[in-house]
């Protein structure tokens, strides 16, 4: 969906507060933002108390791979709250109703295109280790009335809650849209560039030289792997643009024509006129070649290449070593094919990919350079699509599930009696267990690492 940076540049979904009775309102939000209550401010007695016994409500439940937190939206008497725990499920940010919205991203996982390159799909993201939330602006304004900042994993505001709209951030950059207070209606605003301490790096103009109309207004797509796509240009982590007319197509937005090309290295990659071309960032065509077509394409009469042939977004891995993925391919800047296969995903930096033989299937891994890693210790996890590299992993057993390390040994015995897992390769796991005493089934949660276990109606 196009978005103007004159109305906002949020891509994410907001999820809104419900509009029941608030306990507090955020008073001089820009510059004195009241403190979110963490666990070390928090009532001592109330800290004490389960979640159920405060009348809460568990509504989600996030957990993630690479970062020591739980997510909580709760609901309580009809009113939205927020809350953190790390994975030894210590409070890190208590249930708090102060924030209004967290920012989601539907699009991290490109699955109409049989691959997962990104975790998290319509998640709360957490991204360089932060997380967007907003407040209530207590000033009259026009908009929804946000504010916009971003915390850290330990409940701790690492920049204020102070702008209209965020992105999330990539490589320390983040692009966000100011209030500013030069006119009462709150109305004005810039587009900017921050690093993660919110200094302002640069300013991105909100409109084509020379106009200054809301139909002449910049689009934008995220910051992604040092670059900033916008319908006028590309923007270096330095502010420097660099014009795209050199491609004509892509002065087109409609249908978000204008960001159908990936930026690897310093190089433009663009599907045109029925071939894979390269440019500079100057406008400098590199080189041009056809899709290389295998033998199974030929014999299906490939049709021709279009603009969605190219896969958007390109992981951080594939950028870093100038490959780039169209169809089914990962694809040098010099045109060397070094992975084909229909169902493959990239995880940090191995490529999995799924081999099928009559109703048999299997996993196999390979390194960024397309050669098959052997390792027998590595193992993966094949569990409701997802999928794991050299990670202790679940196996399901003759009733019950059990988790088993990379050496093959058995963490979690059917003993347990967890009858289902997701979230696989995460930290923490939410599960379900058959409770011996009462043989209710019952969710909890599992520290995969310590092996430990809590019961979600304990927290």
């Amino acid at each position: 969906m196009k978005s103007k940076v004159l109305a906002s540049l949020s891509v994410a979904l907001l999820l809104i507060a419900g509009c029941g009775q608030k306990e507090e309102v955020v008073q001089n939000p820009v510059s004195e933002v009241s403190q979110v209550e963490t666990g070390e401010q928090a009532n001592e007695e109330t800290a004490k108390k389960r979640l159920v016994e405060q009348g809460f409500e568990i509504e989600q439940l996030h957990t993630y791979r690479n970062e020591d937190v739980i997510l909580f939206e709760l609901k309580r008497e009809g009113d939205v709250y927020y809350a953190m725990m790390d994975s030894n499920y210590e409070w890190m940010l208590q249930p708090t109703n102060e924030i209004k919205g967290i920012q989601y991203d539907p699009s991290f996982s490109q699955t109409e295109y049989d691959l997962v390159i990104y975790e998290g799909e319509h998640a709360p993201i957490i991204q360089d280790g932060l997380i967007a939330l907003s407040v209530q602006d207590d000033r009259a304004r026009e908009d929804e009335g946000l504010l916009w900042g971003y915390m850290n994993t330990k409940g701790e505001w690492v920049i204020k809650p102070q702008y209209r709209s965020v992105n999330q951030f990539s490589d320390g950059v983040a692009i966000v849209e100011t209030i500013e207070e030069d006119r009462d209606d709150l109305q004005n605003s810039r587009t900017i560039a921050i690093d993660k301490e919110g200094n302002e790096l640069f300013e991105i103009s909100k409109h084509t030289e020379g106009q200054d109309s809301e139909e002449d207004s910049v689009y934008i797509d995220s910051f992604k792997n040092g670059y900033l796509k916008t319908s006028k240009g590309i923007y270096n982590k330095d502010g420097q643009l660099f014009a795209i007319d050199f491609i004509l197509a892509l002065n087109e937005v409609s249908d978000d024509f204008y960001k159908y090309y990936e930026v690897i290295g310093d190089q433009v990659v663009i599907i045109l006129d029925n071939k894979i071309k390269v440019f500079s960032l100057q406008g400098e065509l590199v080189r041009e070649f056809p899709y290389p077509m295998s033998e199974d394409e030929f014999e299906e009469e490939a049709g021709e290449l279009s603009s969605t042939n190219l896969k958007l977004y390109t992981p951080k891995a594939l950028a870093d070593s100038n490959q780039f993925m169209v169809k089914n391919k990962i694809v040098k800047l010099n045109g060397e094919v070094i992975f084909e296969g229909g169902n493959f995903l990239i995880q940090d930096d191995i490529i999995v990919s799924r081999s099928s033989s009559g109703e048999e299937s299997a996993w196999n891994f390979y390194d960024l350079k397309g050669t098959p890693i052997t390792d027998k210790n590595v193992v993966g996890i094949q569990l409701e699509e997802a999928l794991y590299y050299n990670e202790p992993h679940w196996e399901e057993g003759n009733e019950y599930y059990k988790l088993i390390s990379t050496k093959g040994e058995e963490l979690i015995g059917e003993d347990r009696k967890i009858s289902s897992v997701s979230r696989l390769g995460d930290r923490i796991v939410r599960a379900r267990v058959t409770d011996p005493s009462t043989l209710d089934e019952i969710d909890v949660l599992i520290n995969t690492e310590t092996l430990e276990f809590i019961k979600e109606v304990d927290l």
